[in-house]
């Protein structure tokens, strides 16, 4: 059952409530692979499932090329979705950041497609959102070396991380 895996990631303080209310403690591994198959082979909740499992993949499992590869899929899929946008520029940064060199240019690419694309629809993004955006615009540019661009945003990104919320 694919709450198996939620209650897994429950937090000790919960795990030990549940144990003295005689709770299932839930399967972890059964809990993903009951996601990967109602994504594989599910009616109505397949779309679902398959959003989830990228989720996880990303959040809690820190599989980032996992999440990377899923998240471009549902990009895909669903074009216009700026969440699943950054949610793939989220996995795209952490990878980089851990060295991989092949996505370098696609963290300033994607950061001001997801800018520009919630300007067209006149849309204004959450504020760390955008905070993040260009921190990560940023640091694209630099390892890029366009140090006087990645100046420019990490001066945005300052100014923004540190105005009250």
């Amino acid at each position: 059952m694919p709450s198996d895996f939620g209650t897994t990631r429950q937090p000790r303080f919960l795990r030990m409530v549940g144990r003295l209310l005689s709770l299932p403690s839930g399967d972890r591994l059964r809990g993903l692979r009951q996601m990967d198959w109602i994504a594989k082979k599910g009616t109505y909740t397949r779309q679902h499932a398959i959003s989830a499992r990228a989720f996880i993949e990303l959040y809690y499992e820190k599989n980032y090329h996992n999440a990377m590869c899923r998240f471009e899929q549902l990009h895909m899929q669903y074009p216009k979705s700026i969440d699943y946008r950054i949610r793939y520029l989220d996995a795209v940064f952490v990878l980089t950041v851990k060295g991989e060199p092949d996505y370098r240019s696609a963290l300033a690419d994607s950061s001001r497609s997801i800018r520009e694309l919630a300007k067209q629809r006149d849309w204004r993004l959450i504020r760390w959102v955008d905070t993040k955006l260009h921190f990560i615009e940023g640091y694209g540019y630099y390892l890029d070396g366009k140090k006087n661009h990645a100046r420019t945003k990490m001066e945005i990104y300052a100014q923004k991380a540190h105005r009250k919320s």
